[in-house]
């Protein structure tokens, strides 16, 4: 029976309810399917950790480990595909600490100048313009964001995950921008 093999999606005969073409191909996915494990289940990710702590005490155990190491090191497409991974890992974390860091920037922003006087008319026009000001900020901040994502070597998930989530809070802030600007006008329409 023909099967498509779900890690490379190409055509093979399958034998049973085989999934995968290939025994590299059937490693890839049960390294895949231990990754989302331990992302998904706390209880399991803990039982991980602590058989990896209770044999890094065993110096054996370390030294076995560190000489695997170095003999997977020596292949270069394993070498590679770790470079890989570790330019993806950073990338993500370079774009999560970015977006920590507008998020807060605009909060701060948004609390010192609510903050100082609400009653002064002025200061509600500063406030309103530097909020318009933030939001543009952060727009643009996004576009960049997403443009980085879109370029970046991440897996097609991942970056369809955090575009799609760049792109929400795009929209979210073009809607408040445009409640700001019909309060505007509707107080200088009273006025």
């Amino acid at each position: 029976m023909l099967k498509q093999c779900v890690v490379c999606d190409t055509w093979f005969d399958a034998r049973g309810s085989a999934k995968c073409c290939s025994p590299e191909c059937k490693r890839e996915r049960e390294r895949e399917r231990n990754r989302e494990r331990y992302h998904n289940d706390p209880e399991y990710r803990e039982r991980k950790r602590e058989r990896h702590r209770e044999r890094m005490k065993d110096p054996e155990y370390r030294e076995r480990k560190r000489e695997r190491q170095r003999e997977r090191m020596k292949d270069p497409e394993y070498r590679e595909r770790e470079r890989e991974r570790n330019r993806e890992r950073y990338g993500k974390k370079q774009l999560d600490k970015k977006f920590k860091t507008l998020q807060t920037g605009i909060e701060q922003f948004l609390k010192e100048k609510k903050g100082k006087n609400k009653m002064a008319k002025q200061t509600e026009i500063d406030y309103n313009n530097g909020y318009n000001e933030a939001m543009n900020d952060a727009l643009s901040l996004i576009d960049s964001f997403v443009f980085d994502i879109e370029m970046s070597q991440m897996s097609s998930k991942q970056a369809t995950a955090m575009s799609n989530m760049f792109r929400e809070l795009q929209t979210e802030i073009r809607d408040k921008k445009k409640v700001i600007t019909l309060n505007k006008q509707s107080k200088k329409g009273e006025v």
